[in-house]
């Protein structure tokens, strides 16, 4: 974030909430597969998906204006194709957008985020809700994994970055 916003200070007063920040919350896999055009929650999504989809294992802080050109994109095709506003950003590969978003790219976790979203799905040919039909568990499992790895990477960076080890006795 700092290389991106070198200018950004949080603690301004005016920057402090959820507005004039360059920077935006991304789902990676997006909120429109867990609720409906209205907003509301979908029904039988299983609710181990609910608790994990809100979690910071599927959010990253992104450049606002990157986020909104990427719209409700699946994990696949965000990572698949660096636009140009991520190129600002000094993305220019998916392995960059990868890296910068604490995914492994060519990992199984990059499958797992791939796989997380079925390609019939993806091109429009079975609906967005599949998550509440129990057909998709491989898919539904695969969220799960992509998203509990990388919460894990996540905390395990934030543990080494900080020595957070040293600390104890």
């Amino acid at each position: 974030m700092n290389k991106w916003f070198p200018d950004y200070d949080p603690s301004v007063p005016d920057q402090v909430e959820d507005k004039n920040r360059p920077w935006d919350y991304d789902h990676i896999h997006p909120e429109r597969y867990l609720t409906t055009e209205t907003g509301r929650s979908r029904h039988n999504i299983p609710q181990i998906i609910r608790d994990w989809h809100r979690s910071i294992g599927n959010l990253r802080a992104w450049p606002l204006e990157a986020n909104r050109s990427d719209g409700d994109l699946s994990p696949k095709t965000k990572f698949s194709k660096v636009s140009d506003r991520e190129r600002r950003y000094h993305m220019t590969t998916s392995q960059d957008e990868c890296n910068a978003s604490f995914v492994g790219y060519e990992e199984d976790d990059w499958d797992d985020w791939c796989a997380s979203v079925p390609e019939e799905v993806e091109a429009g040919e079975q609906p967005v809700q599949y998550l509440a039909y129990a057909d998709y568990g491989v898919a539904r499992q695969a969220l799960v994994r992509a998203i509990t790895t990388r919460f894990c990477k996540l905390y395990r960076h934030w543990y080494e970055e900080l020595k957070i080890g040293d600390l104890m006795p």
